[in-house]
C-alpha cells in the first residue's frame, strides 16, 4: 500500500525537532511495509519561518518522501493572511496531487480546511479513499475564542469555511481524531444517513515512550522510581506555550502561595515562549521557588523532566483543547500531572489515577493540589507509577500509531470496520 499523509502544521524530518503525530504515523506505516509520501508546507506554522522558498522534494529513506508544497507566510493566527495562505497551499496541493503516483489512501489533517476540501474533491473524482484527522474543531474554535461583536464578525468571515467542512465530511471514507470529543464533533457534522456507519477512531497524541525512558536513563533518572518526595523539594514543571490562552498567572500565583506556606519545599520550572514571558520573569525575580528557562530543546527538556515530579497542564477558563500533547509528554517521563483543562483529560486522569484535576483560573486550587502531594508522598509515587503504565498502554507512539496504520489499511481495502 502507498499512503499519502498531509499536514500543513506538523513538524517533518527536516525540522530538527521532536517527532509528533504525522511523523509517528509515517513511521508506523513504514514499519508495516508501506510506502509514504508526506506532504507539508514550505512555511512552518510553529516558528513562522520559511523552510524552502519554492516547492521542494526530499527523500528520507526508501519508500518515504517529503513533498513541500509552496504556501505563503503569515504572522497572526487569526488573520486574513492565514486564510489566504491556506488557499494558496490548497491550490498548489491539488496541482501536486495530479503529478504524483496514485495512492491507495489519503490521510489529511483538519485544520486547515481549504487544502482538505480540495484534496477530498480531487480524490473523489479519482475514487481514492480519504481519512480526515481532527486536530482542532475548525472553524468552530474561532467562535469559542472570540467574544462580543467580533465573534459575529468572524462568524460571517468564516462562514465559507463551515460550508467547506460540510463538503469535506460528505466525501470521506473515514474520520479519526485526537479525542472522543473531537470525533463526536465531526460525526455530528457528517451530512446524510452515513454518519453512523462511517469508519471512525480515536488516537491520542502519543510519544516515543522507549526513547524517552532510554534518554532519562542516560541522564540518570529512571521515570517513576521512588514513591514521592518526603521532605525533599517537590519539582513541578510547565513546558509549553506562554500565550494568553494558557493560565500562567495560576502557576505564578500558586508558586507564591506555596513559597509562603512551605518555604523551600517547592520548585517551579517554566519553559516556553509567548506573550506572558515577562509575567514569568518578574515572578522569578520575586520568588525563590520559580525559575524561567525560556524555550528549550528536547534534550534539555528531558533533563528538566528528570529533576521534577509533577507536570502542569494549565489552561484559562473556556479553553477549547481536549487531549493535548502535554499529557503523554509528562506521563511518559514518569511525572504525575495537575490539570485544569475541563475536557476529556479530566476523565483520563481520574480514571487512571495519574494525577489531579482542578477548576481553571484559580492559583489557590492549583496550590491545593500541590499541597496534597506534599502531604502524601505515597500518593505521588502511585501517580508516577500509573503514569508509566498508562503511557505504555494508551500513549506510546508505536502502539497508538500502529493501530492507526491498521485503520488506514482497512479503509484502503474498503473495510473500515
Amino acid at each position: 500500500m502507498h499512503a499519502w499523509i498531509i499536514s500543513a502544521f506538523d513538524p517533518t524530518p527536516v525540522d530538527n525537532t521532536r517527532p509528533m503525530r504525522f511523523m509517528g504515523i509515517a513511521d508506523a506505516l513504514l514499519a508495516r511495509g508501506h510506502g509514504v509520501t508526506y506532504f507539508s508546507n514550505t512555511f512552518r506554522h510553529a516558528t513562522r519561518e520559511t523552510r524552502f522558498k519554492e516547492r521542494t522534494v526530499k527523500q528520507v529513506s526508501e519508500g518515504y518522501r517529503l513533498v513541500f508544497v509552496y504556501g505563503t507566510p503569515y504572522r497572526r493566527n487569526l488573520s486574513i493572511g492565514r486564510l489566504l495562505s491556506h488557499r494558496r497551499f490548497g491550490l498548489n496541493l491539488q496541482k501536486e496531487a495530479g503529478q504524483q503516483e496514485r495512492p491507495d489512501v489519503i490521510f489529511i489533517s483538519i485544520p486547515p480546511l481549504t487544502p482538505a476540501r480540495r484534496i477530498t474533491s480531487w480524490a473523489a473524482a479519482q475514487r481514492i479513499p480519504v481519512v480526515v484527522d481532527i486536530i482542532d474543531p475548525w472553524p468552530d474554535a474561532f467562535f469559542q475564542r472570540i467574544m462580543g461583536f467580533r465573534a459575529h464578525l468572524y462568524r460571517v468571515m468564516v462562514f465559507p469555511l463551515s460550508l467547506k467542512l460540510r463538503g469535506i465530511l460528505a466525501g470521506i471514507s473515514g474520520v479519526t481524531a485526537i479525542s472522543r470529543e473531537y470525533l463526536e464533533w465531526a460525526r455530528q457534522r457528517v451530512p446524510g444517513p452515513g454518519r453512523d456507519s462511517l469508519p471512525a477512531g480515536v488516537f491520542y497524541p502519543a510519544v516515543r515512550f522507549s526513547e524517552i525512558r532510554e534518554r532519562l536513563s542516560v541522564l540518570g533518572a529512571v521515570p517513576g522510581n521512588g514513591h514521592g518526595t518526603g521532605e525533599e523539594t517537590l519539582g513541578l514543571i510547565y513546558a509549553g506555550s506562554l500565550e494568553s490562552s494558557y493560565d500562567i498567572p495560576a502557576i505564578t500565583g500558586a508558586a507564591e502561595i506555596l513559597e509562603t506556606r512551605y518555604p523551600g519545599r517547592t520548585r517551579f520550572v517554566v519553559a516556553g515562549k509567548g506573550s506572558q514571558e515577562e509575567l514569568v520573569r518578574n515572578a522569578g525575580r520575586r520568588l525563590g521557588n520559580l525559575e524561567y528557562v525560556g524555550r528549550v530543546g528536547q534534550e534539555e527538556l528531558l533533563s528538566l523532566f528528570s529533576r521534577c515530579h509533577v507536570g502542569l497542564i494549565q489552561h484559562r477558563p473556556g479553553a477549547t483543547q481536549t487531549v493535548t500533547y502535554k499529557l503523554f509528554d509528562y506521563l511518559g517521563a514518569g511525572l504525575a500531572v495537575i490539570n485544569s483543562l475541563q475536557s476529556e483529560m479530566v476523565e483520563i486522569i481520574s480514571e487512571h489515577g495519574v494525577g489531579m484535576n482542578h477548576q481553571p483560573g484559580s492559583p489557590e486550587a492549583l496550590a491545593g493540589c500541590v499541597e496534597r502531594f506534599l502531604d502524601d508522598p505515597g500518593l505521588l509515587g502511585q501517580c508516577r507509577k500509573k503514569a508509566l503504565e498508562l503511557t505504555a498502554a494508551r500513549g506510546d507512539a508505536p502502539v497508538v500509531y500502529g493501530e492507526l496504520a491498521r485503520f488506514l489499511e482497512r479503509v484502503a481495502a474498503g473495510n473500515g470496520d
